[in-house]
C-alpha cells in the first residue's frame, strides 16, 4: 500500500509540474506578443534600444578618454550594468499590472497569478540575456575579447539577478493591489535607484564613507560582482554580499507570497 501511495504521489507531482511548465510556456508565448507584438521591429527593438543606451554613455566615456574601466572594455562594462538593471527594472514595472491585464486567463483552473508573473519575468530576463549575447558577439567580431573568468560567480549572480527581479515583482505587484498609489510611485523610485546602482560607474571611484551606503543596494552588488566575474583585473570585494543579496531576495519573496495570498481573491476576481 505504501509503495502504491508513493507512486501515485510521484505521478501527481510530476503531472502537476508538467501542467505548470505547459501553462508557463503558453503564457510566455502570449506575453511575447503582448510586450513586443505591437512593434514592427519586435524583439529587434530591444537590441536597438540597449545598443543606443550603451552608445550614449560609451561615447561620453571615450570623449573623457576612458576606453576601459578597471581593465574591462567600456562596452562590456556598460553592457553588464544595463543588462542587470533592465532585468530588475522591467520585472517590477511590467509586472505591476500583469495580473489584472491577464484577468480573463485566471478563469482557467490551471492558470494562477504566480504563473503570469513568472512567465513575464522569464521572458524579460531571456530577452535581455539574448540582447547581451548579440552585443558580445558583435564586440568579438570587432576584436573586443570577452572572457568569463569566474564562471561560478557569473552563474550565481545571473541567477540572483532574475530572483531579485522576480521576488520584487511579486512583492510590488501584490502590494499594488492593496495600495494602487504604489504603482505610481515605483517609476520615480526606480529612476532614483538607477543613478546609485552602478550601471555606468564603479563603486571603487567613491570614498569609503560613501561605499558603505551604496553597498546596501543589492543591484549594485550584483552588477559589480558580474563585472569582476568577466575580468582578470576588475576588483570588487564581496565579503558577505552573497548572503546579503540572498537575504533581500528571500525577504521580498516571502513578503510577496504572503501579500499574494492575502490578495488572492482580488487577483482571481
Amino acid at each position: 500500500m505504501t509503495g502504491t501511495r508513493n507512486l501515485k504521489y510521484e505521478q501527481n507531482f510530476f503531472g502537476a509540474c508538467n501542467c505548470m511548465f505547459t501553462v508557463i510556456y503558453a503564457l510566455i508565448l502570449r506575453e511575447t506578443v503582448t510586450l513586443y507584438g505591437d512593434r514592427k521591429l519586435g524583439y529587434l527593438w530591444v537590441v536597438i534600444q540597449t545598443i543606443f543606451n550603451i552608445s550614449i554613455f560609451a561615447c561620453l566615456r571615450y570623449i573623457l578618454g576612458a576606453s576601459n574601466i578597471g581593465g574591462l572594455p567600456t562596452i562590456y562594462f556598460l553592457l553588464i550594468g544595463f543588462t542587470c538593471w533592465n532585468i530588475f527594472d522591467e520585472c517590477i514595472v511590467k509586472c505591476l499590472k500583469a495580473v489584472s491585464a491577464n484577468s480573463s486567463l485566471l478563469e482557467f483552473p490551471h492558470v494562477h497569478p504566480l504563473d503570469v508573473l513568472l512567465a513575464r519575468c522569464t521572458l524579460i530576463a531571456a530577452t535581455h540575456i539574448f540582447t547581451a549575447a548579440v552585443i558580445i558577439l558583435g564586440g568579438l567580431a570587432f576584436g573586443l575579447d570577452f572572457e568569463i573568468t569566474h564562471f561560478d560567480d557569473f552563474t550565481i549572480l545571473l541567477l540572483f539577478t532574475f530572483i531579485l527581479g522576480f521576488s520584487s515583482a511579486i512583492f510590488f505587484a501584490s502590494l499594488n493591489e492593496f495600495y494602487p498609489s504604489v504603482g505610481k510611485a515605483i517609476p520615480f523610485i526606480l529612476r532614483g535607484m538607477f543613478f546609485v546602482s552602478g550601471v555606468f560607474f564603479s563603486i571603487s571611484k567613491f570614498p569609503s564613507r560613501w561605499k558603505q551606503y551604496l553597498e546596501l543596494n543589492p543591484v549594485l552588488n550584483i552588477i559589480e560582482g558580474m563585472r569582476m566575474s568577466v575580468s582578470h583585473t576588475f576588483s570588487y570585494t564581496f565579503n558577505n554580499h552573497y548572503c546579503y543579496i540572498g537575504f533581500i531576495c528571500a525577504s521580498l519573496l516571502c513578503l510577496g507570497l504572503l501579500l499574494e495570498q492575502a490578495s488572492h481573491r482580488r487577483f482571481e476576481l
